[in-house]
This record gives C-alpha cells, sequence and structure tokens, in this order.
C-alpha cells in the first residue's frame, strides 16, 4: 500500500510532464502522418487519416470522408486552443 502511495504522491506528479507530452506527440503523430501508421501499424484500431482513405477507396462515401475529415479538423483545433490558452494562464498569472 505504501508503494502505490508513493507512486501517486511522488513518481506521478515528476513524470506528468514527460507523459503529457508524450501523449501529445503521439496524437500529433497519428493525426498528421498516413504513411508509417499504414504500412508499419496493423488494421486495428486505424487512425483517422487511414479512416479517411479507406472510406474514399471503398466507394461513393465521400460525405463519410469529408465529416470524418472535418471532425479531425475541428479535434486539432481545440486541442491548439486548449494549448494556447494553457500557455496564456501561465503567463499572465
Amino acid at each position: 500500500m505504501q508503494a502505490v502511495q508513493n507512486d501517486y504522491r511522488v513518481i506521478l506528479p515528476m513524470a506528468r510532464t514527460g507523459l503529457i507530452i508524450a501523449a501529445v506527440f503521439c496524437f500529433i503523430l497519428s493525426f498528421g502522418d498516413f504513411v508509417s501508421p499504414y504500412y508499419l501499424g496493423g488494421s486495428k484500431p486505424p487512425t483517422l487519416p487511414i479512416l479517411i482513405v479507406d472510406t474514399v477507396k471503398s466507394g461513393q462515401q465521400w460525405p463519410r470522408a469529408a465529416v470524418v475529415a472535418v471532425v479531425m479538423m475541428v479535434t486539432l483545433f481545440v486541442v491548439a486552443f486548449a494549448g494556447i490558452m494553457a500557455a496564456y494562464r501561465r503567463r499572465v498569472g
């Protein structure tokens, strides 16, 4: 029990920045890259760029591909806005 409390009180706060950076880096790579996940990764679960390409290749499903692309752009804008607001709050106080 003491070891678990040490992890939550000491190790996790010290590793928090690294964990956040790793999560953001994986998020950026999965959204921005098509070739590496397509050829190196498996088919499950597909990243959004792979889902868009597969949807377009499957036939006349262009509206679905457009919706997925818009969802991807909105998600990226929300994450970017959250980062900008966090930086602004740190700077202002």
